[in-house]
Parts: C-alpha cells; sequence; structure tokens
C-alpha cells in the first residue's frame, strides 16, 4: 500500500472528541486510520495527546488537514472542543462530523445549546478564557 505524503508541519487529521463517551472509539478511529493510510501514528493527532495546554492543541488544529468530530451526547459540553470547532472554523479547516452510534447526539439539542444565549458565560464557567473564547 502506497504511503499518503503529509506537508511538513502538518498532520492528516485531528481527532476532536468528549474523552469519557467517545475515548475508546477516538484511539480506536485514530489506530485504524494510521493503518488504512500507511501513516505514523503522529500523522493523525489525537487531542489527548497533548491535553494540559490548549494553545499547543490549538496549534495543532491549525496545522491539520481536516478535524473528525466524535460527536456523542456530551460533546459539545467539553470546553476544549468548542475551541477546536472554533479554531478549525477560523483557520478554514475542514471539520467532519461523525455522529457514534448509540452515544447519544442529539442535533436539536446542539442547536439550542450554541445558539443559546448564555453559551459564553457556560464555557467561561468551565474554564475556558483568552483566545479561544475570544474567537467565539
Amino acid at each position: 500500500m502506497a504511503r499518503v505524503n503529509i506537508a511538513p508541519g502538518k498532520t492528516l487529521c485531528f481527532i476532536s472528541h468528549h474523552e469519557g463517551s467517545a475515548g475508546e472509539a477516538a484511539v480506536l478511529l485514530h489506530d485504524k486510520i494510521c493503518q488504512a493510510l500507511g501513516v505514523v501514528s503522529d500523522a493523525v493527532f489525537l487531542d489527548i495527546n497533548d491535553l494540559h495546554d490548549l494553545s499547543k492543541i490549538l496549534d495543532h488544529v491549525r496545522k491539520t488537514e481536516v478535524l473528525l468530530l466524535l460527536q456523542t451526547k456530551e460533546t459539545l459540553f467539553r470546553p476544549f472542543v468548542i475551541a477546536e470547532i472554533a479554531t478549525a472554523l477560523d483557520a478554514g479547516v475542514p471539520i467532519v462530523p461523525v455522529v457514534l452510534e448509540n452515544k447519544g447526539y442529539d442535533f436539536e439539542a446542539a442547536s439550542r445549546f450554541l445558539g443559546a444565549p448564555n453559551f459564553r458565560k457556560e464555557l467561561e464557567k468551565d474554564g475556558m478564557k483568552g483566545e479561544a473564547l475570544e474567537k467565539l
């Protein structure tokens, strides 16, 4: 199988997810993508790889070819995920939503949450601040 070529300093994809509800699926997807495309593990960024520094994570989002968003009931309640989505949109990185079966993702509830007048306050309460919050 031919390997996929990735530009220096870029990653093929960034897997964004809620650890508690999609952690296992994210790891499995990471491994399957690497195996199927014949790429090294670093070519597919799993956001738990550098979880403690939001600015580093957002740099990875800006340097990826595509953001895979694993959608579960809890996905949009993780401030890092919201920051990753906002950064991808700002950087022109395509977002591919992946709804995980039987994980409770509700499109209507997500739409209400994202459009809620207190959306920014909820993110601030959960610890989001700085550059990521300013872009929303």
